[in-house]
């Protein structure tokens, strides 16, 4: 008649709660008659006894109602249509919102920032599809802004980005940050410093060295990177 506290049958049940309720036994009185290791659930049985009878100790089917999961409906072709042209026009409207070099260029918080910024006007799985961004890293970026990069020589760079009419590259502001603050700083930093900042239009054109406030150049040991000169190539002359 018993068995584990939670595998008692169904007679096993309602004879140790009417033994109880209706007999009068105690609960040890019952756990000994029955075979039942513990009074937890003769406290169980009694009390849904009491509120809804037998009935209410009839073991309860496991997992889901048969016909819970009913099958996705087929969608019609105009349906299908339909969600093609949103997927077409949350693609374009993510493109719009990209780098000119595409969007494997982006980096997941940029990707993660266009979509969201296109979110409440398109789906947003197809956001996500047109960015080739996984949902648990779009909602991480979300969640994980990217700090500043070196907010506070924005002011200096900028300040030495003027000093040219048409501007100086990220090299030159790195040289001269370097050669003016002291600070060690390199050229890839500078130029995550002025992407998308506005008063930074980085040039493209050869510039010569930068300069400071008193006209004078950076010295050579400050030039990160610079080329150093090439020995000169010694032509072959046969003796006579």
């Amino acid at each position: 008649m018993g068995g584990s506290q939670s595998g008692y049958s169904f007679e096993t049940r309602v004879a140790t709660a009417r033994s109880v309720v209706d007999e009068g036994l105690t609960r040890s009185e019952a756990m000994a008659r029955f075979g039942i290791r513990s009074e937890s659930p003769i406290a169980r049985w009694v009390k849904a006894y009491r509120e809804g009878g037998a009935e209410a100790l009839r073991p309860k089917p496991k997992g889901r109602p048969r016909g819970s999961g009913s099958r996705p409906r087929e969608l019609t072709r105009e349906q299908e249509l339909e969600r093609k042209v949103a997927r077409l026009e949350a693609e374009v409207a993510y493109q719009k919102n990209d780098s000119p070099e595409g969007g494997e260029a982006l980096s997941n918080r940029e990707r993660a920032a266009a979509v969201s910024e296109l979110s409440g006007q398109h789906p947003l799985s197809d956001l996500l599809d047109a960015a080739g961004l996984p949902r648990s890293s779009y909602y991480y970026s979300i969640a994980h802004p990217k700090a500043p990069t070196r907010p506070e020589l924005w002011d200096k760079a900028a300040e030495i980005f003027s000093r040219t009419a048409n501007g100086c590259g990220h090299r030159q502001i790195a040289m001269c940050l370097r050669a003016e603050e002291g600070i060690t700083i390199a050229d890839k930093t500078v130029l995550r410093m002025m992407h998308g900042k506005k008063g930074f239009r980085p040039s493209n054109a050869n510039t010569s060295s930068c300069v400071g406030p008193t006209g004078t150049r950076v010295p050579k040991e400050h030039q990160k990177g610079a080329p150093e000169p090439r020995p000169e190539r010694l032509e072959n002359r046969t003796i006579m």
